[in-house]
Order: structure tokens, then sequence, then C-alpha cells
């Protein structure tokens, strides 16, 4: 006694995804275990088994649904690196899985605020219908509602973070120092749905400085000029 399997997206056409009679030489009477993959997150899919023996096939089992678990979003980059601590920066967080998510936030360290998914360009989406295409070819099914080809990003505005000293540096006489500006790297990572956050990356919260006045005005293009701000 055999049995083969069938399946599909949850209460769509479904498609053979093992069958003994047809497998030939590779078939085995006494599999009890297969390993379906190409699955995609979040996602509904439904099995139905039967028995195969050399009489012919018994008819077809109660679809069994089984639901597939979204990812852990994981972040790989921010631009820009760096921004004032006075926060409403926008920035761009590339990472992966970001499109199988529907609610995102963004924090920074243990200030949370949130991020929206930016939408997929023209050409992307173009990649995504011919993708979907071969998936109809070949499975006979595809899932139109997930862009699979697009690069993901998120958009967020940086919050405010506590100020400290304005300007660091070494005293240069007369109520100057040479400038430095001071800034604080704190952790930026993203949740979807209310999941674990990422991993993250750094994000760098710079002062503003605003001088009075600095010398000299003007240096060499190849740098090295030690610069006084008065503030």
């Amino acid at each position: 006694m055999a049995y083969a399997i069938s399946g599909g997206l949850a209460g769509g056409p479904v498609r053979p995804i093992y069958d003994p009679l047809l497998a030939g030489d590779a078939g085995d009477p006494y599999r009890r275990e297969l390993t379906v993959r190409g699955l995609q997150p979040s996602t509904a899919y439904s099995f139905r088994l039967c028995a195969v023996n050399s009489e012919g096939r018994s008819a077809w089992s109660v679809p069994a649904q089984f639901d597939t678990k979204p990812p852990l979003v994981r972040v790989s980059g921010v631009s820009p690196m760096a921004g004032p601590r006075a926060g409403g920066t926008r920035l761009t967080v590339s990472g992966a899985d970001f499109r199988f998510g529907e609610v995102f936030k963004c924090a920074f360290g243990g200030t949370v605020v949130p991020a929206t998914l930016s939408a997929p360009s023209a050409q992307a989406r173009a990649r995504h219908a011919q993708l979907d295409a071969f998936l109809l070819d070949v499975w006979g099914f595809n899932d139109t509602g997930i862009d699979r080809s697009a690069p993901s990003v998120l958009e967020c505005f940086t919050p405010a973070v506590p100020a400290s000293s304005r300007l660091v540096g070494g005293e240069a006489g007369g109520g100057s120092v040479r400038l430095r500006l001071s800034s604080h790297a704190l952790p930026l990572a993203v949740s979807a749905d209310g999941l674990a956050f990422s991993d993250s990356v750094p994000f760098s919260f710079y002062d503003d400085a605003l001088p009075a006045s600095f010398t000299p005005v003007s240096g060499p293009l190849g740098g090295g000029t030690a610069v006084t701000v008065r503030t």
C-alpha cells in the first residue's frame, strides 16, 4: 500500500505533489513521509491523500489545511546612517522578508516609532507578474498577493533623543573649542505584526552645532585644517 499526495493554496486548485505510480523507479510503496518545499510564509495551504495499490486508487481524503508562519524580518542597512538628536530624519531601512508583514515598527534602543512599507516600482511589479505567470504554468497556482521580486524597504522617522554636550574637544583659548560633534549610536531594529524585533544595525544621533563664528574660513582641498568654533 502506497500513498499519493496533492495540494495547493487553500481554497484553490490542487496539483499532484507525489504519486508512486507516476514516480516510476523512484516510487516507494513504504514511504510515509514527504517534505514539501517552496512554500511561502504567512500562507494557507491544503493537502489531501489517497491510497494506491495494484488495484487502483482510493477516494481522496478530506483536505487538511496547513498555515505557514510569518518570518522574522531582517535588517541589512539604513540610509542615512546618522541624524540630529532632535529627530524627524526620514530613514529608508533595507532588509528581507518585509513583504510578508503588514504593521511595522522601528526601535531605536528603547524608543519605538511606526514604519511603513514602500510601494514597489512599476518595474518590480512587472517582474512579479512574470513570476506569477511562471508559477501558474508550473504549479497551477500562484500567490498574487505576495510580491516576492520587489526589493523591500521600510520608511520611518527618527525620534528625538536626549541631548548631551553640543560640542566636545580640546580648549583652544578665548572661550573657543576645536569642533568635534558628539554623537550617540543606538541599535535600530524592526518588528512586523507584533513579532520579535530583528537583529539591529547602528544608527547615530548627533548634536546640532550652532556656531557664532569659526576660523579659518577656508583651507586646502587636501584637508587637515584645524577649525576653531566659537559658540
